[in-house]
């Protein structure tokens, strides 16, 4: 085993650099050590890279990480030693070797795209805590929803929505391919006014959402609003006019308690094909190619049509 790691930062202004006299990290007892084998670029890691993020400290870069375990610490029994696993918050996965915390990592079968389990799991955090809130907060089960936005989330919570037989609408203008595939036809803002429905999930990067329910009358009364987008731009909404509605705001996020289970929950249903989102990891970098990592960043920050999900390989 080395005892130098290689690494690759960006201080936020278009620039990666690479290092390589990182010194291997050691590990504690309730730990593990990983070899990298593949890791997502994450949107955050791109806004990071194009500076919309500020400066992201250093060791703190790539958390989708997919690896072969090299070392365990004492208190782990979860796993072995050449085990493959997937990994959330396990910064920084866009270095060749990195650590993880017991209950953050996941044994997966396969270095596959569609094993890097922290994206889809985000997704189907974001599918099962709208539907969890509809049913505590207004007592339905089976709640009509809207998805608003088209990547990668999207296609995923609509395999998930699919599979449970989730009522739901998509309104988005991308990857209609993909949709097609899936036997679901998007809509425009046209076809919806006046649809209520009982909970929208926002996944879209802008902010338009706060204006558009009140003027649509799109939710209902008490309604849910799933807010789980990443804005480039700040939020500025009346809240004024937003309270006389009486929408329930919920923000899910990987950090939330349960996110581990949810994790696996994810590994089970990729394992089990009842969603397999292997086609929407559309781009791959090679990870020992400086060139290919900066383009990987760039196609990221400047979205093609057909461009999806990106992830490195090691």
């Amino acid at each position: 085993m080395p005892t130098k790691i290689n690494y690759i930062h960006t201080t936020g202004k278009c620039d990666i650099t690479e290092y390589d006299d990182v010194d291997l990290p050691d590990i504690n007892q309730n730990q593990i050590l990983i070899r990298t084998l593949l890791c997502g670029i994450c949107r955050g890691d791109i806004y990071g890279y194009g500076g919309y993020e500020g400066i992201i400290p250093f060791l703190h870069q790539g958390h989708e990480g997919l690896g072969e375990v090299v070392q365990i610490g004492s208190n782990i029994s979860d796993v072995n030693v050449g085990d493959l696993v997937a990994t959330y918050a396990s910064d920084p996965a866009f270095a060749t070797y990195f650590i993880s915390d017991k209950d953050r990592y996941v044994k997966v079968p396969e270095v596959l795209p569609k094993y890097i389990l922290e994206p889809t799991a985000c997704s189907i955090n974001i599918a099962l805590k709208t539907i969890a809130a509809a049913k505590q907060l207004n007592g339905v089960s089976n709640p009509n929803i809207l998805l608003l936005g088209s990547g990668f989330m999207s296609l995923v919570i609509g395999q998930y929505f699919k599979a449970a037989n989730i009522p739901f609408d998509i309104v988005g203008r991308s990857n209609n391919p993909h949709w097609d595939k899936l036997g679901i036809q998007m809509k425009t803002i046209g076809d919806i006014k006046f649809i209520q429905y009982d909970a929208i999930i926002d996944l879209t990067s802008k902010t338009e959402v706060w204006d558009m329910i009140p003027e649509l009358n799109i939710l209902k009364p008490e309604g849910i609003l799933c807010y789980a987008s990443t804005p480039v731009n700040p939020v500025t909404t009346n809240f004024f006019q937003q309270s006389w509605n009486c929408y329930n705001i919920i923000l899910p996020s990987p950090r939330n308690s349960d996110f581990y289970d949810v994790m696996k929950l994810t590994a089970r249903l990729i394992m089990n094909n009842v969603i397999d989102p292997s086609d929407y990891w559309t781009h791959s970098y090679d990870r020992n190619n400086m060139t290919q990592v900066k383009q990987g960043f760039e196609d990221g920050l400047n979205r093609s049509p057909k461009y999806i999900r990106g992830y490195f390989v090691f």
